[in-house]
Formats: C-alpha cells, sequence, structure tokens
C-alpha cells in the first residue's frame, strides 16, 4: 500500500496489491487494484484473468467471462482464462460450454490435470460415471495430487464410495 501511495502509477505495485488483497479475501478491493493496473497499461492480459478470477471469488461469475475473454484476445497462449472459463460455465451449469473451454485448454496444454479433473466432474454432473473415470485418471496420471480435495468435493459424492473409484485412488494415492 505504502508503494502505491509513493509512486501512484506503477503497475506492478498496484498488480501486486491486488494479489495481496486476493490472498487476504479482499477480492472486492483486488479488482480495484487490478482495474487501476489496467488504466496504467490495459496490454496485460494476466491482470485481466486476475480480475476474472476475483470475481468468480465472488460468485459473481457472469461478471468474470469477459474479463477471461479479453484475457485471452490479450494473449491466446496463456492457458489459466481458458482453464477459468470451463470452471465459470461448470459453475453455472452449461456443461456444453464448459467442455468447449476445457478442450481448448487441453488442445494449449494436454497434461493440464485440473482441466481433467474438471471435465471429471462434468461427467459426474450429467451422470457419466464412465467418462469421470476416464478424465479422473487423467487427472491423477498427469499430477493431481490433492486428495483432501478429492475427500471433500461435493461433486465426487456419487462416485467416491465406489470400487472403481476406490481402486483408482489405491493406484495414485497411497494410503
Amino acid at each position: 500500500q505504502k508503494y502505491v501511495e509513493l509512486i501512484p502509477n506503477n503497475k506492478r505495485a498496484y498488480n501486486n496489491l491486488g494479489h495481496t488483497y486476493n490472498k487476504l479475501e479482499k477480492y472486492d478491493t483486488a479488482i480495484g487494484c487490478f482495474e487501476r493496473v489496467i488504466e496504467l497499461d490495459s496490454s496485460y492480459a494476466f491482470t485481466y484473468n486476475n480480475i476474472g478470477y476475483n470475481y468468480t471469488m465472488l460468485k459473481k461469475y457472469v461478471a468474470s467471462i469477459p474479463y477471461f475473454k479479453i484475457a485471452i484476445e490479450k494473449d491466446s497462449a496463456y492457458i489459466w482464462p481458458y482453464y477459468n472459463l470451463s470452471a465459470v460455465y461448470t459453475k453455472l451449469d452449461d456443461y456444453e460450454k464448459a467442455k468447449e473451454w476445457s478442450y481448448k485448454t487441453l488442445n494449449l496444454d494436454p497434461n493440464h490435470f485440473l482441466t481433467y479433473y474438471n471435465l471429471a466432474c462434468i461427467g459426474l454432473l450429467e451422470n457419466n460415471k464412465k467418462e469421470a473415470l476416464t478424465n479422473f485418471e487423467k487427472a491423477f496420471e498427469f499430477g493431481f495430487d490433492d486428495d483432501e480435495w478429492i475427500n471433500n468435493d461435493p461433486d465426487l459424492d456419487n462416485i467416491r464410495n465406489t470400487r472403481k473409484f476406490k481402486s483408482l485412488m489405491k493406484k495414485y494415492f497411497k494410503r
């Protein structure tokens, strides 16, 4: 905060301050900092993604969408806005768009384990356990290793205790 006061036109200072407010879960304030970065330099794709992400943390999913799309316009190789759009559309129960953005993410990074995890959750939400298991296995194979998340994610309630899912967990997580 002090640095921003001393040098009020420093985009890096506002960017760093925005990240700090994000970590403190002060998402509205973080958005304000990132908006100031855009006022100073509108070419920075990461900033648009950061604004979108903070809107998702506020559960303002529809508001986040244009920011992720602008981030992609600014840098089409930047993977996070693609992934974030897939997650947003999943939250909005628009599974077709969620899958579309997931596949775009995988075109940039075929090993993106969070995208496979999201596709697995979409499979469960669409009651397609076979597709879900296939995508969970890919997520685990490519590095998803947060078994605490898996044990607490409500999307997994209808598969967590199945024989096939337990077998996957045993294969990838030492218990």
